[in-house]
């Protein structure tokens, strides 16, 4: 991967076009042959983030579940253990060509300025393959937690949800969850997790639930759309000359975020959309 910067001054690692259609095509070849849960929503084909909160909110008002545990993987791609991953594949994937082009993708190096970089761990972003393989990293733990009796278990790539009947079904899911992150060299982000009943509340991919479902947006998702905000106007205001094209901007981006947010939001709730 090489090295470009933005024009905002953000550093991003890219493919080169060769290798980027290489890994669309390997992609595409191990869409049908590595096993992905249901429960793994951002993965294409299984509802991605829309078809996540819905779920979530139709478990929510249903009234069987009382406990939640929210949590998300501390730095998930980025300490996915390689070896542990590639003996996974070697186990669905036969072609030895696919695999030597998968441990060359999961060996890969970081070129900035002459000098070169190879992570010990994690897998890059950037592509449509690495998606795929961090869903199917966790598919025994999506199996595990979905067959759990009188608990549902949902995951948007490592945002992790479980709700439960119970306080020790709760426990005994979140147990082995820890487990296998043990296992697995990951763990659970200390900032990013809730433990409790639902009806104390909880975020869940930038929306907010409670005892009778989905409440509205998040309080970190509108303070991020604020910030966004105050930045747009703050750069026009730097560059000390009027931008004639920055209310466009602003309202593309604000079109852009309500299009987002109403997403998640199911089309019979006509009164949560005046959030």
């Amino acid at each position: 991967m090489q090295t470009v910067t933005r024009a905002d001054g953000e550093t991003l690692a890219l493919w080169p076009a060769r290798d980027a259609l290489v890994l669309k095509m390997i992609t595409q070849t191990l869409q049908p042959v590595l096993p992905v849960h249901r429960a793994c929503t951002h993965v294409r084909g299984h509802g991605g983030h829309k078809e996540a909160v819905q779920r979530v909110q139709r478990w929510v008002t249903g009234g069987a579940y009382a406990f939640v545990c929210r949590t998300d993987i501390r730095g998930y791609y980025a300490n996915i253990d390689k070896m542990q991953l590639l003996h996974l594949l070697s186990r669905q994937v036969h072609c030895p060509v696919i695999l030597d082009l998968l441990a060359q993708f999961l060996d890969y190096s970081v070129e900035s300025g002459g000098l070169f970089h190879t992570p010990r761990k994690g897998i890059p972003r950037g592509c449509p393959l690495s998606p795929l393989l961090a869903g199917f990293h966790l598919h025994v733990l999506d199996l595990d937690l979905s067959r759990r009796h009188g608990v549902r278990y949902v995951r948007f790539m490592d945002d992790l949800l479980i709700l439960a009947r119970g306080r020790w079904g709760l426990k005994r899911a979140v147990a082995a969850m820890n487990r296998w992150f043990a296992a697995s060299g990951l763990a659970q982000h200390p900032d990013k997790t809730f433990i409790g009943r639902i009806d104390k509340g909880f975020d869940w991919l930038g929306y907010r639930f409670g005892a009778c479902g989905l409440c509205g947006m998040a309080a970190k998702t509108l303070e991020k759309f604020a910030v966004k905000l105050r930045r747009l106007l703050e750069q026009a205001r730097r560059d000390g000359s009027p931008d004639e094209g920055l209310p466009r901007r602003v309202a593309e981006y604000i079109v852009r975020w309500v299009r987002w947010a109403a997403s998640g939001i199911d089309k019979d709730q006509r009164d949560l959309r005046q959030f």
